[in-house]
């Protein structure tokens, strides 16, 4: 009895799940509001890359949202 029950249990369950997917709808195509032009990338300024923090070569990342207190040693 308990066999057919969970049998049971699990086809309605994946019943449940199969109907969900039948509610299928297309894309929305608008009419565009704006356009415009954006200027040439050869008169865009250049941004070089910023260096990254180094500061955590000794293999210990610092915590600056240390939320958790540290435990006291025994």
């Amino acid at each position: 009895m308990k066999k057919a029950s969970s049998i049971l249990l699990l086809v309605l369950f994946c019943l449940n799940f199969s109907f969900a997917q039948n509610n299928v709808t297309g894309p929305i195509v608008q009419a565009p509001v704006y356009f415009d032009v954006s200027p040439p990338l050869r008169d865009m300024v250049k941004n070089l890359p910023q260096h990254a923090e180094t500061s955590w070569k000794d293999g210990i990342v610092k915590n600056k949202f240390n939320i958790r207190p540290r435990p006291k040693a025994a």
